[in-house]
């Protein structure tokens, strides 16, 4: 966790999940699917922050206490350091809050700590995280930056939580497998992911579960899934899913992935025929969506 954005969380986070830019920026993974290339999240990320996450950001941290949702920045907001950052968006307002720098839109914003750390959410949240800072018992969730330095350092992107449901969100999901599959989620203590983009995509995935009978619930839930994305499957998805690999001991359940570049070009150009096949039936989804607080 980086040493300028672990200060800054609330005690009650319970869940934390990272991108590390400017790690991705040096790797084929970012020239390939990233430089130069029109995402929707990362431009609607740039037009409600001010930030560009290819060009200013190196780290973007979400946190969640399971209620209350925060995105950390780290980066080079414009200007120099110990000045006002140089932002400009349309329909973004300028304002301060307790000394800091604040820009928002609407009910959500971005405020500044300073020209290296800001946070973006609800206007309203991060004031109540700015008043925060002023009680002497506030504390950091040390539990849980314990928990994320177990995870390699050279990760690319990470999670960890101590209760993994805050991720989920109380909702229910619609159909009897992905229920299934949530609802043992539901029942993981912890649960901690990594993945290295350097050379493919490799993946992993620990769940602590409440005793074997859950870990067994849950590792035979998700091959459920995986065989029947497998056998559903069009194009080489079936191969991804192939490169899946699901075991448990005792409490603890463990998924990793390893696959070249090759099979993920193939897998993004599927998703990219399916939204085009999709288009005069509704309105096309981003294939990826930003985090939003």
């Amino acid at each position: 966790m980086d040493a300028a954005l672990a200060p800054l969380l609330p005690g009650d986070t319970v869940a934390l999940a990272c991108l590390r830019l400017d790690r991705l920026r040096d790797t084929p993974f970012y020239a390939r699917y990233v430089a130069g290339v029109r995402l929707k999240a990362l431009d609607e990320f740039a037009l409600k922050t001010g930030l560009d996450p290819r060009e200013s950001v190196w780290e973007l941290v979400f946190s969640t206490n399971g209620r209350t949702p925060y995105l950390f920045i780290r980066g080079k907001f414009g200007g120099d350091f110990g000045f006002e950052p140089d932002l400009k968006a349309p329909g973004l307002m300028r304002g301060s809050y307790k000394g800091r720098y604040l820009l928002n839109s609407g009910d959500s914003g971005v405020l500044f700590m300073n020209s290296g750390a800001a946070v973006a959410g609800k206007v309203a949240d991060i004031k109540a995280l700015v008043d925060g800072f002023d009680d002497s018992r506030r504390a950091a969730p040390q539990a849980l930056l314990d928990l994320v330095a177990t995870l390699p350092g050279t990760s690319h992107l990470w999670a960890a939580s101590l209760r993994p449901a805050a991720f989920a969100g109380s909702g229910e999901i619609p159909g009897s497998l992905a229920g299934n599959l949530v609802r043992a989620g539901r029942r993981i203590s912890q649960l901690t992911l990594w993945a290295d983009l350097q050379q493919g995509l490799d993946m992993h995935v620990q769940a602590v579960a409440a005793n074997e009978n859950d870990a067994a619930e849950l590792r035979d839930t998700v091959k459920a899934a995986i065989t029947m994305g497998r056998s559903g499957s069009k194009h080489d998805l079936g191969k991804l899913l192939d490169g899946l690999a699901v075991s448990s001991e005792g409490p603890i359940v463990r998924l990793a992935v390893k696959e070249p570049f090759g099979l993920l070009d193939t897998f993004l150009e599927t998703l990219s025929v399916t939204s085009a096949d999709r288009k005069d039936k509704r309105p096309e989804q981003p294939a990826i969506k930003i985090l939003k607080p």
